[in-house]
């Protein structure tokens, strides 16, 4: 019995180290999209402030707007992607824990009702 309760409580332990490192993953991609965000505005600020003709500055702006939509939109893809990959690996493990907790759950019920005579 103890050395259920410990292989259990061990099981439950390393779930929770897994969790805790996807979501740490996930902070990680967040901070880096925000990263790419804030550079290519400041970029795009930057070139707006050049010294150069406005004609010129426009189409620089444009450029590198088409070009920051691309690369965010990628980014925002992965960062997709990855959430939903984490998801669905947190969702297999959260029913893994429901049947290593459930199944002994549901044998001391089966076993208290043989106990019990009606």
């Amino acid at each position: 019995m103890e050395e259920e309760n410990t292989e259990k409580k061990e099981k439950k332990d390393n779930l929770e180290r897994e969790f805790i490192k996807e979501v740490g993953e996930r902070t990680a991609i967040i901070v880096l999209a925000t990263l790419l965000s804030g550079l290519s505005i400041g970029f795009m600020m930057g070139v707006m402030f050049a010294p150069k003709k406005g004609k010129q500055t426009r189409k620089e702006i444009i450029d590198k707007s088409k070009e920051f939509y691309q690369k965010s939109e990628k980014a925002f893809k992965d960062a997709f992607n990855k959430t939903k990959d984490i998801t669905e690996d947190s969702k297999d493990k959260f029913i893994r824990i429901k049947d290593i907790i459930s199944p002994k759950n549901k044998e001391q019920e089966k076993e208290n009702k043989e106990e019990k005579p009606l």
